[in-house]
Parts: C-alpha cells; structure tokens; sequence
C-alpha cells in the first residue's frame, strides 16, 4: 500500500509540474528532497532525478541532502523543494505545525 502511494504522488508531481515547463520552454531546475547519505532516499533520489534530468526535455532534478521527513514536507509545502521523500504518517503533522 505504501509502495502505490508513494508511486502514486511521485507521478502526480510530475505530470503537473513538467508541463509547465516543457511548454513554457525554459529550463525548469527543482530538488529532491531526500534526508541522509547513509539511507535510502538519498540514492532513489538521485535515481529517480538521473532519470528526470534525461528523459524530460529542459529539465534538471537533484537530490539534496537533508535531515529527512518532516523538514523534506517543510521545505516542499514552502516552496523550496520540486519532491519530498517522507512517510505517510508525517505527513498530516509536518503540515500543521510551523
């Protein structure tokens, strides 16, 4: 269940924002928000932006590294980041606490 949400929100992301930039053509750079280079995310991240940067014309995602979930939500709801890595469970209290 967590696997189809998660591919779920990461094809959301996608199909709205690289429209945008396609059709606007100009160069659309965001970050992955992952959490540490000793974990997961930080590797899927850097994947899942190789595979972006290439396939999606005029387009650049990076992973960044940063202390993870809840600070990831953070920094995507502020407008800081293209992607979050996070877990379902922190994401309703990463939203309501600022």
């Amino acid at each position: 269940m967590h696997h189809r949400f998660g591919t779920i929100v990461i094809i959301t992301v996608l199909c709205l924002v690289l429209p945008i930039s396609v059709a606007n053509a100009q160069r659309l750079s965001f970050s992955i928000v992952t959490g540490g280079t000793g974990g997961v995310w930080y590797p899927l991240g850097g994947a899942i932006g190789g595979v972006v940067s290439k396939s999606v014309p005029n387009t650049d995602a990076t992973a960044e590294v940063t202390t993870a979930a809840i600070d990831n939500l953070k920094l995507l709801t502020a407008g800081k980041a293209g992607m979050a890595f996070a877990y379902d469970y922190h994401t309703d209290g990463s939203m309501t606490e600022h």
